[in-house]
């Protein structure tokens, strides 16, 4: 850590001295190029990203598109100290190491999602195809006092394109190695006052394996999505903004492919497939039920209406904000979980149905002189929030045809802790008395919980300017979350009699239980910041502390009244400082902050052992800590008017102060690193854009390459070398060609430039029923597309 202190000080050292050397320009000397400002909703309002107190990195649309993301887990690898790992139902997302485990379905994220003002709880609704976007902004740590409960790692704030004035937009084709897509939007005016636009993407990635067992490709993600925008202005003091978005996803995934297979258990596979393997990167697998998940008509919805009230009183630019709106999703994700051609253990249905309705009412404003002991100004933004959030779950675990022979295999007496064969996952199971039966297809267990959230939040905050370059920002908040679950447990079996259900006592559920518990939360957020602008506002310094806090969880997966069926709030503090500079004449940026946020209760994944197969839960981790630095910068050299230079740097140390019996031996956890947290991390671009005069308008030529770095990071708190993700260095190019009028461009794309082999998941999920191999999904190898894009 000493070496870390000594190069943030000088870091902050080399910005001053920068400025200290920037000369201005000549009278009468032309002005080159500079660094657009890039304007952010951080604090409720519009702004310059480089006046919020605060670490938040912005992605606008236009370079999204240039980098050919349209997709969450490709856009969290341009974010440092930012990780997805896609599951393919529910991402996990981590920033700063502290990530959202909402899986298990009675909890919240802990990295909030909020998509044009609508706050979405659900880690899910990443799947929806971010394109045709303003910007995206990622708002490290917590940021509870305006986004409320469940934000304690962060906020990814997503803001779609608006309506247009004029008529224009766009059509944009991909066509790739194994996949197509089409992109497009029309925006204008409809009235005098009333604009819309309409969006749709439609995206068609081809097959990524072959299944070995019978022959099928899997591997495709068919997605549509639809968006319609309307801009109304009945005044020229009032505007409504009504959107509606639907999305069609239709996934056949591998969850947790082989990546290691003991001889036993590829002995015992090979009598169901012969060609069974465990080569990642060879595009095969082999499955006797693919993972299929769909999600049919997920819909978003909303209307905003902003009123400007002029100045009354003793207000300036008073406004009024009210919106309302509303979420609706339904999953089937039914999973292989023996992940294997053996019919041993599936889900064969797994319904998901979320239903979320919301409120929010803002009155912002100026008050010069007010609050402000005879001079300076105040800004505020003050506002209720009110949201009614209900989930409906249907999963079942069932055995099949192969189950009774696997109970058999080495594998299974190993499970099932049999003496003589091993420790075992389950030591307390035993083996079920399989007398005369020869299939337990259909014999499990379901679950069908049901939740009710009713949130209410109560918020304000201000930012006192006693002089032009001081401001002061304080803000505090209160939240009311009540929940209810019922949460029944019934054991199936293929007759229908639910008592002679034979797995489901070694599952964890020994009898049909119906399980009602009920939550009652009060809590405080709060923030204050200082923030004071050197050298005519070039240089913005800060320092900031706040407060905020995720609401306590059910577990869904609890079987039985001795499981812990509920776990309690995750709190978090932050302190952080930092340095915003914007130099030499708008060609250097450079934004640096140190931060250390301090975690109570964390929220962290554990695997029951009731039973055969260990569900996800939820528990609480007693103290953790995240520290680090973060840099991000451009540069435009004048000297070099064809050379940009862009990138962003993480170095975060997140560990578990305290965690009795966190780890696989119930050891206490303290001083281990939290999984999904890369020490490491980084994304570093140089684009070349050369001009073509031999075009008949003029034209504009460009090369860019993305060298992007995560370190190494574990996905289980077991610590195993078969769940740790290796660093590693990714390298995406692209180049384009663009006339000088902009009305079209192409451009070629490669992603992995140098065909690396790595894995976008590893998990131990698998292993608990095969303990002696190992699994994981492997990440896209070197990839190719053509994109041709019409604007207009």
């Amino acid at each position: 850590m000493k070496t870390l202190r000594v190069a943030i000080v000088s870091v902050f050292a080399m910005c001053q001295f920068a400025y200290a050397q920037q000369q201005a320009p000549a009278s009468g000397e032309a002005q080159g190029r500079v660094i657009e400002e890039v304007i952010v909703t951080a604090n409720k309002t519009e702004q310059s990203v480089q006046d919020v107190a605060g670490s938040v990195q912005a992605l606008t649309g236009d370079f999204m598109q240039k980098a050919n993301l349209n997709d969450f887990s490709d856009i969290a690898k341009y974010v440092p100290n930012t990780t997805l790992a896609d599951n393919g139902v529910e991402p996990e997302i981590a920033i700063r190491g502290v990530q959202s485990v909402a899986a298990v379905g009675g909890g919240d994220n802990s990295v909030g999602l909020v998509i044009d003002d609508l706050a979405l709880a659900r880690q899910t609704f990443f799947h929806l195809g971010f394109f045709d976007l303003e910007r995206i902004e990622t708002l490290r740590g917590p940021q509870g006092t305006l986004f409320g409960k469940s934000t304690t790692a962060g906020v990814i704030n997503l803001i779609t394109a608006a309506p247009t004035d004029e008529f224009s937009g766009f059509i944009s084709l991909r066509h790739g190695e194994e996949d197509q897509q089409f992109s497009g939007a029309v925006s204008g005016p409809l009235t005098d006052t009333l604009s819309g636009r309409l969006s749709v993407l439609v995206d068609r990635p081809g097959s990524r394996f072959e299944n070995t067992f019978n022959g099928d490709d899997v591997g495709f993600i068919d997605r549509t999505v639809w968006r319609t925008k309307l801009r109304w202005t009945p005044s020229d003091s009032t505007e409504f903004n009504i959107f509606f978005y639907e999305v069609d996803v239709d996934h056949t995934s591998v969850n947790e492919p082989l990546t290691s297979l003991s001889q036993a258990d590829r002995d015992f596979m090979s009598q169901y497939d012969p060609n069974i393997e465990d080569n990642a990167f060879d595009g095969k697998q082999s499955f006797d039920f693919v993972d299929h998940t769909t999600i049919d008509n997920a819909r978003l919805y909303g209307v905003r209406m902003d009123n400007d009230w002029g100045s009354p009183l003793l207000f300036e630019n008073l406004s009024t904000t009210l919106i309302l709106g509303g979420a609706d999703m339904l999953i089937d994700a039914p999973q292989d979980l023996d992940v294997s051609p053996a019919d041993v253990f599936r889900v064969p249905e797994a319904l998901e149905n979320i239903r979320m309705r919301q409120l929010e009412a803002r009155l912002q404003g100026l008050t010069p002189g007010f609050f402000s002991l005879g001079g300076g100004e105040t800004e505020f933004v003050s506002g209720i929030f009110l949201q009614d959030e209900r989930v409906n779950y249907d999963y079942r675990i069932v055995g099949g045809d192969d189950t009774v022979a696997y109970l058999g295999s080495p594998a299974g007496l190993q499970v099932l802790g049999v003496p003589g064969i091993g420790g075992g996952l389950c030591p307390t199971c035993g083996l079920p008395d399989l007398s005369g039966i020869t299939s337990l297809a259909g014999d499990g267990v379901a679950v069908f919980p049901e939740m009710k959230t009713i949130a209410q939040g109560y918020f304000t905050q201000m930012i006192y300017r006693p002089v032009p370059r001081l401001a002061i920002t304080a803000g505090l908040r209160y939240d009311r979350v009540d929940r209810d679950a019922f949460m029944p447990v019934r054991k199936l079996h293929p007759s229908g009699e639910g008592d002679a259900s034979v797995l489901a006592p070694a599952l964890g559920a020994e009898e049909d239980v119906t399980m009602e518990p009920e939550m009652r939360e009060r809590e405080l957020s709060g923030k204050l910041s200082l923030q004071y602008e050197f050298f005519d506002g070039d240089v913005v310094s800060y320092a900031t502390y706040s407060r905020g806090f995720k609401g306590g969880a059910f577990n869904f997966f609890a079987l039985n009244e001795e499981s812990t069926l509920q776990v309690e709030p995750e709190f978090a503090e932050l302190y952080e400082i930092g340095l915003k500079n914007v130099l030499f004449d708008q060609t250097l940026q450079l934004n640096v902050s140190l931060y250390r946020s301090d975690f109570t209760d964390l929220h962290v994944y554990v695997r029951t052992d009731d039973g055969v197969i260990p569900f996800l839960s939820l528990a609480n981790a007693a103290e953790a800590r995240a520290q680090g630095v973060e840099i991000d910068g451009m540069y435009l050299p004048a000297s070099l008017p064809w050379l940009t230079l862009s990138g962003s740097f993480a170095y975060n140390d997140a560990t578990y102060q305290d965690y009795p019996g966190g780890g696989p031996n119930g050891e206490n956890l303290a001083g281990e690193t939290l999984t999904n947290a890369p020490e490491l991390s980084g994304v570093f671009t140089p684009e070349i854009a050369l001009p073509l005069h031999w075009m008949g308008e003029g034209g504009v030529i460009s090369l860019a390459v993305d060298a992007l770095y995560t370190d190494s990071f574990f996905t289980d708190p077991g610590y195993r070398p078969a769940n740790e993700h290796e660093a590693q260095w990714i390298f995406n190019g692209r180049l384009s060609l663009m006339p000088a009028s902009e009305s079209w461009s192409l451009m070629l794309s490669v992603t992995n430039l140098t065909d690396e082999k790595y894995f976008s998941l590893k998990s131990g999920y698998g292993s608990s029923i095969w303990p002696d191999s190992e699994f994981g999904r492997a990440a896209d190898r070197r990839h190719a597309s053509l994109d041709f894009s019409w604007n207009w």
